[in-house]
């Protein structure tokens, strides 16, 4: 069987540290779309990391790649996806090539964690934008941010969205459209791993 998942988010709600522990779990290969689009340029800045032509190009080699590695591996995309004109590309792209899409929407309500979150980062990525340009980025993310629905999933597979809050460390809903039982019971998998992980 054959499974993609992504997620959706913010800034600091907690997206990476949880995509690269279901990557470890489940043994799925790991792409950050941040780290690739920061590979398409020389210098990341605070100017390229608003510039809406470098995230689109960010998003499109990291979607092709997840499409190329899906032929033997299933794959895990770490990503924000707030926009849902992008994540429309990621399901016009994996037309029958998975069973299961399953998108993994992380929240955090509470403004002051997430400042405090960012604030606490002790090494910020190398030519990355500093901490309050990443505050910039947060708001500006925050203002343009579509929350998904499963109604979107342009898609014949089986697709489901896990709605998790960081804040109080809970999945709050779950959207499911799974009609196959191989797909109910890795989705059950997902989801007790998610739990077990959830505040750690």
């Amino acid at each position: 069987m054959r499974v993609l998942i992504f997620t959706i988010g913010k800034t600091a709600v907690g997206k990476t540290t949880l995509a690269k522990r279901v990557a470890k779990k489940l043994k799925f290969e790991y792409l950050s779309e941040g780290s690739i689009k920061k590979s398409l340029v020389e210098k990341y800045t605070y100017k390229e990391s608003l510039s809406e032509t470098l995230r689109n190009f960010g998003y499109k080699k990291t979607i092709k790649m997840s499409t190329v590695l899906l032929k033997n591996k299933n794959v895990i995309i770490d990503a924000s996806f707030h926009k849902k004109f992008r994540r429309k590309w990621l399901y016009d792209s994996l037309r029958r090539r998975v069973d299961l899409l399953v998108a993994i929407y992380i929240d955090c309500p509470n403004k002051t964690k997430i400042i405090s979150r960012i604030n606490k980062r002790k090494l910020m990525p190398k030519n990355s934008e500093n901490q309050a340009d990443s505050i910039k980025v947060y708001n500006k993310i925050s203002k343009e941010f579509n929350v998904p629905n499963i109604t979107e999933f342009s898609i014949e597979a089986d697709s489901a969205i896990i709605f998790i809050n960081t804040d109080t460390n809970e999945i709050s809903k779950t959207q499911i459209k799974i009609k196959n039982k191989k797909s109910e019971l890795f989705f059950t998998k997902l989801i007790k791993h998610i739990i077990k992980n959830l505040g750690k």
